[in-house]
């Protein structure tokens, strides 16, 4: 609180205005100065601070506090602003004067004792938890670099190797050995299993990077500085200190709940759903997934920040082109797994992605009816369920975006498509694996009928009939069994619409599922693509 306004009842004021009114003349020729109080303004706040509700002293509890505050008056502009608004008479400036009084307090003794320590605690939870943030986007930031960099570097030298070894080459002429060529190769290839390497790491930080940057833009523009601009707004509305520190914990709890953090209360609720087996509070679920994802970002750029630097230690080493075969198994191995576990840790990212816009779809509809209910409050209360119902909205509008901004190219929709297609056909293909014994009775029943009313013609849609079941109820048995022509018309109906749907999936699973192209094969599917 850099700015601390002490604004209290007209006796404070009339106490403040008679104890300088001797030296307002004095000072109208030291506009935009600071001057100490004066020792009756000082008794002036010592007596606002004892009609105070606590009743103690404000100084006997902070006997610094009465060195700490100093008076400044406005600048020359407001004062000309104030006359030129106004006659121009000596008193009116001497009463503009001190009305611009802005009284400034250099906070020496602990925030605790102004603002209090449960506001304090959730200013220390937001803190740890943006600077988690902030140091998570800085390596993740400085990795993608260097992995960027280093790349650039293997790709010069190997341009350049192969340049030499073709000139080379070309002196030589035929008279070039054979093992020379094969040691190149070798060394080209374990080159380009380098590279693959580290393009393949620099790949996966840059998804990771692109959470982490909309992530603090959310943060950022669409919880902190809006709830800061609002306080700023609502502070000359403010009558005492009271108020100003109200106003200052409804602006802090906010921000609280916009990132979802949550109190002890919500905290042993969510504990309790849990052990029931239940949903806890979003808010919980949220914040712990977020923590794990700052986690898995922070560990892959450690990991990845080490294969560089053992990357660019191996090329200052220079290559190693007769490698033992022991060695050389050694090292594909290494590399192998490498790339293995790279390809590892972006499955469990983009799961953790995945899971975390489920969890904002939740959270937007969880807001939308808080914004709704107070919609409703408002048309019979005052204007603060209007206020309210309008912060649920832009909240609402907040998260929409950042789910816009982490799935841009509906990669991720995507991703949930196709796990859906493939768990509808395994249940298909479970569901037609079992047929059920009414099921395989009424097939019977159906082409026995068939037969005896058509002769020998048969229908070939039958076939189809055990691989979508379709569970009847025992009515429809019944009536089956009861009248022959009826049943077979009706279960003609239903095998031809259930074979139109079974075809549409076919095809909707096909195209989801088909193998890639040459284009998408040359490198790892990703969002930022």
């Amino acid at each position: 609180m850099r700015r601390f306004l002490l604004l209290a009842d007209g006796d404070f004021t009339s106490l403040l205005l008679d104890a300088a009114a001797q030296q307002q003349q004095q000072q109208q020729q030291q506009h935009g100065g600071s001057i100490s109080l004066q020792p009756l303004i000082l008794s002036a706040i010592d007596t606002a601070a004892r009609q105070c509700s606590s009743g103690a002293s404000l100084f006997a509890a902070s006997p610094s506090l009465a060195f700490a505050l100093t008076a400044r008056f406005p600048h020359t502009s407001y004062l000309q602003q104030q006359s030129n608004s106004s006659s121009s008479s000596s008193s009116n400036t001497c009463s503009a004067l001190w009305r611009g009084l802005v009284l400034h307090l250099r906070i020496e003794e602990p925030l605790r004792f102004f603002i209090g320590d449960d506001l304090l605690q959730l200013c220390h939870k937001m803190f740890a938890f943006l600077w988690k943030s902030h140091l998570t986007h800085r390596q993740l930031h400085a990795a993608w670099l260097r992995g960027g960099s280093l790349q650039k570097q293997l790709r010069q030298q190997q341009r350049a190797a192969a340049a030499a070894a073709a000139a080379a080459d070309r002196a030589a002429g035929a008279a070039a050995p054979e093992r020379n060529l094969v040691s190149r190769a070798t060394a080209a290839a374990r080159e380009e299993i380098l590279i693959m390497q580290i393009a393949q790491l620099t790949h996966l930080l840059n998804e990771m990077l692109h959470f982490s940057r909309h992530w603090l833009h959310f943060v950022y523009e669409d919880v902190l500085r809006p709830k800061w601009r609002t306080l700023y707004k609502e502070i000359p509305k403010c009558r005492d200190v009271d108020e100003f520190l109200e106003l200052l914990w409804q602006c802090i709890q906010q921000q609280h709940d916009g990132l979802f953090l949550y109190g002890e209360e919500e905290a042993a609720a969510a504990a309790e759903a849990a052990a029931a087996g239940g949903r806890g509070s979003i808010s919980v679920q949220l914040h712990a997934l977020i923590q794990e994802i700052h986690d898995t970002c922070s560990s892959m750029a450690s990991r990845a920040e080490f294969r560089f630097a053992a990357a660019a230690e191996q090329q200052l080493r220079g290559p190693n082109e007769d490698l033992p075969p022991a060695e050389a198994a050694a090292s594909s191995s290494s590399s192998s797994g490498s790339m293995i576990m790279v390809e590892e840790q972006r499955q469990v990212f983009r799961q953790q992605v995945q899971q975390l816009l489920l969890l904002l779809d939740l959270k937007q509809s969880e807001v939308r009816a808080a914004a709704a209910a107070a919609a409703q409050a408002t048309t019979s209360s005052s204007s603060s369920s209007s206020s309210r119902s309008r912060m649920h909205l832009d909240h609402c509008m907040a998260l929409r975006s950042l789910c816009l901004r982490l799935d841009f190219n509906d990669f991720y929709e995507h991703q949930r498509q196709m796990k859906a297609a493939a768990a509808q056909q395994r249940s298909d293909n479970s569901a037609a694996r079992f047929p059920s014994l009414l099921l395989q009775q009424q097939l019977s029943a159906a082409s026995s009928s068939s037969s005896s009313s058509n002769g020998c013609v048969t229908d070939k849609r039958a076939d189809g009939f055990m691989c979508t079941p379709r569970l009847f109820s025992s009515e429809e048995a019944a009536n089956s069994f009861a009248g022959g022509p009826v049943f077979i018309s009706k279960l003609q109906q239903q095998l031809q619409q259930q074979q139109q749907h079974q075809q549409h999936q076919q095809h909707f699973s096909e195209d989801l599922t088909r193998p890639p192209t040459a284009c998408e094969a040359s490198g790892p599917p990703s969002p930022l693509t």
